[in-house]
């Protein structure tokens, strides 16, 4: 982050003591090590990628409608998913009104696609506000903070997160990754280096409501596409994100 805050200001003089003094900084993406080099002016080489590298639980087929002891997730054609704390930067206003506009675009009814929501935070009772304002409460369920999210990643059909501002390398994307998901994601920060357009997902401009919806509706009517993207997720996740991938370039790190 620039110093255009005052507490970004205030910062400034510990930024240049660490930067006199760090041999080398390791960022959990590319795009975090631009911004790195930028706005600490260092010298390109002192500036490093890792990819965060993610474990997860073997698979394991969930009950159709309920986690045992849990919860009971919504039944739908298509079912998407988004986890994150419900605050400004996650966009969760964005997924509700994409959800609106996918609706009445192609006259969906209750059991043709459902939004789970899992999380929790400042921002719910607006959000829940507002799924019954736009009259969706067929479509949008709110499942609060699930004991074992990967539960609910195993049995969505396509992860979506529509963040607006102060990403790096989302985690729940990698996981849902690998466990060979399609991807609609906003067009931020290291997201890209997660979801490759046409590849394993959609990238879609923070806030851009009709993108999301189309990109979500391309999903929904081909499960061919989904199953293409889902593999290729899985495999970009083999190559890039696991914790063993993470773990090993570190080594290497520290053996030079």
């Amino acid at each position: 982050v620039d110093y255009q805050s005052l507490r970004r200001r205030i910062q400034k003089p510990f930024d240049k003591f660490v930067a006199r003094n760090v041999s080398l900084f390791i960022t959990g993406s590319r795009f975090a090590g631009d911004r790195l080099v930028k706005v600490l002016k260092i010298d390109p080489g002192k500036a490093k990628p890792i990819w965060n590298g993610v474990a997860v639980p073997n698979f394991k087929q969930v009950s159709p409608t309920k986690v045992p002891g849990e919860i009971n997730f919504p039944v739908a054609s298509f079912v998407i998913g988004m986890v994150a704390q419900m605050v400004v930067r996650k966009g969760h206003k964005v997924a509700i009104e994409a959800i609106a506009h996918l609706v009445s675009s192609h006259s969906l009814k209750n059991g043709d696609i459902a939004l789970v929501l899992e999380g929790t935070g400042p921002l719910e009772n607006d959000l829940r506000a507002l799924v019954s304002k736009r009259k969706l409460t067929e479509f949008v369920f709110f499942v609060g903070e699930v004991e074992n999210p990967f539960d609910l990643i195993d049995y969505i059909d396509v992860m979506l997160l529509t963040s607006v501002s102060n990403e790096d390398l989302p985690n729940v994307i990698s996981e849902a990754m690998a466990f060979g998901k399609p991807i609609v994601a906003s067009d931020l920060s290291g997201i890209p280096e997660q979801v490759i357009p046409g590849k394993n997902g959609f990238l879609c401009s923070a806030g851009d409501i009709e993108a999301f919806s189309e990109s979500l509706n391309c999903l929904r009517v081909s499960p061919t596409l989904r199953g293409t993207f889902g593999e290729r997720s899985r495999s970009i996740y083999q190559e890039r994100f696991t914790s063993e991938v993470s773990a090993a370039k570190y080594k290497l790190e520290y053996d030079s």
